[in-house]
């Protein structure tokens, strides 16, 4: 008979430890799926963290659901399958419908998966189905060529973010009619919405702020940025459109645009002027008609900074065994010395659900994504541990824009609103006051090397001090860590929200 010791307390203890280890390593793997591209012809859902290595396409017969807190990264400059639009970058195709529903606090994200991401690392998204609508809600998408390219179609796109994007924001053409209201399209190398190929979209609540351009319209396009005359297309406007590095409104089309009833950044109706291209600069295109304007005192912005504040961490898995979940049914299938500048106009559902059966290969790309904050607040960490209508078609520049107060917006139940967290990083567009440079630099480099602009985002410490700093669009390496160099010893006026000390994002653009 063999006399079997039980395990002591110490021995136990590192079982118990060994078995908590593995539940963790268990539910990491569970939570990443690694995609080498695909063709959705049915019903899939997602959920969890999926890493993207090749095009992904939704065909006309398939239906694409993402789960609140999905994270989808995109494996840079990667694009196994050598197809789409950029055979050289992944892309998400769709024909058939997304539905990429997240909520205020556990938004779904798509993004570079890169530890040092730039702008461009991968392609986009483009949603091309004119029969179905798919819907976009409290999404962030980042470091595309271009965030959402619409075409023939007429997604609903809500309470959303478009940033760090190469080109634009959002892309609309062929004849879209997408409705895009209460998003934050700021940041974007080019435009932060681009019109063209008679697209009208319908913009309403949303801030456009930080682009290069905030709104380019080309050929027929006729975007609608506030109405207020009854009707088909009534819109109330109330879109925040300003500090934009060259123009607010680009106007490079045939047709008058409405833009009633928005917020300016200020009053001075010269001011408003001077931000747009339009037929008042040359006859052949249409005009901006952007008389009545939102006064400052109704421009408030908290839901919006609700909006742009960090989520919490991603959802726990929604189906069993995995963060990569389908229902299998059968169908009813740009350009870029020393000072500050703009740069030339080129633009560079219930449903049952069964595993996915992708197992990540052992040379899968491991995840590297982390967000911008992330990165510069442990750049930072390292430097402290070192140390419109009733308006006249043809305005004059002497008119003088009155202010108007808009019907009133209909309060959201507070119960659903989050608290404003300001210890997080406020973009600057949210200061109490307009963002004031108070020391500049130039970089250091040599005159007759190569041209262009490097964009630079940088983190504002409450003193006005900048505590570090990312390259989001560069030239080159001895270029960029010029315009690095010289950004971190830029110098600003202490930056408040509603009366609060806190902590912002500007970005600076360098032409060389």
């Amino acid at each position: 008979m063999f006399n079997i010791k039980r395990p002591g307390k110490k021995m136990r203890k590192i079982y118990q430890i060994i078995l908590f280890l593995l539940c963790v390593v268990w539910i990491v793997f569970a939570q990443q799926r690694v995609i080498d591209g695909k063709t959705i012809d049915k019903n899939e859902r997602w959920s969890g963290t999926i890493i993207i290595t090749g095009d992904v396409v939704v065909s006309e017969t398939g239906r694409l659901v993402i789960d609140p807190g999905t994270r989808i990264l995109f494996q840079p400059e990667t694009d196994k399958t050598k197809d789409g639009d950029d055979k050289t970058k992944s892309e998400i195709i769709i024909k058939g419908v997304l539905i990429a529903r997240g909520t205020v606090n556990n938004k779904i994200l798509f993004t570079s998966n890169s530890a040092a991401p730039r702008m461009g690392d991968w392609h986009g998204i483009s949603i091309s189905s004119g029969k179905q609508t798919s819907i976009i809600d409290y999404v962030t998408i980042e470091y595309a060529f271009n965030g959402l390219s619409i075409k023939k179609s007429n997604p609903q796109i809500n309470n959303s973010q478009f940033r760090f994007n190469y080109n634009a924001g959002i892309s609309t053409n062929i004849n879209s009619q997408p409705k895009i209201i209460g998003n934050i399209i700021s940041e974007n190398g080019y435009g932060g919405i681009i019109c063209e190929l008679g697209a009208k979209p319908f913009l309403s609540e949303n801030l456009i702020t930080g682009n290069q351009i905030g709104i380019i319209i080309l050929g027929s396009s006729q975007p609608n940025l506030g109405n207020t005359k009854q009707g088909s297309d009534y819109n109330s406007g109330k879109n925040r459109l300003f500090d934009n590095h060259e123009y607010n409104i680009y106007n490079h089309g045939s047709k008058d645009i409405m833009a009633v009833n928005n917020f300016w950044g200020n009053s001075d109706n010269n001011e408003i002027l001077a931000s747009i291209i339009d037929g008042n600069d040359e006859r052949k295109w249409g005009l901006v008609n952007f008389s009545p304007i939102l006064g400052a005192s109704t421009a408030d912005m908290s839901d919006l900074i609700r909006l742009s504040q960090e989520s919490s961490a991603p959802s726990e898995p929604t189906a069993a065994g995995g963060a990569l979940a389908a229902t299998q049914s059968s169908p009813g299938r740009q350009q870029q010395g020393g000072a500050l500048t703009g740069d030339s106009r080129q633009g560079a559902d219930t449903q049952d659900r069964a595993v996915v059966e992708e197992t990540p290969k052992p040379e899968s790309p491991s995840l590297k994504h982390r967000t911008i904050d992330q990165v510069l607040g442990t750049l930072a960490a390292k430097e402290e541990a070192k140390q419109p209508e009733a308006v006249s078609p043809t305005p004059t520049k002497s008119e003088k824009a009155p202010e108007t107060k808009p019907e009133a917006v209909a309060a959201k139940p507070a119960s659903a609103e989050p608290e404003i967290d300001y210890n997080q990083i406020f973009l600057d567009a949210f200061l109490d006051s307009k963002k004031q440079i108070t020391k500049t630099v130039a970089p250091s480099v040599d005159r007759f090397g190569a041209s262009g602009r490097v964009i630079v985002r940088v983190i504002v410490g409450k003193n006005g001090k900048v505590e570090s700093g990312q390259v989001l669009k560069g030239i080159n390496s001895s270029h960029d860590k010029a315009a690095l160099d010289a950004a971190k010893k830029f110098e600003f006026k202490p930056g408040t929200v509603h009366g609060k000390s806190i902590k912002f994002s500007t970005n600076l653009v360098f032409k060389f």
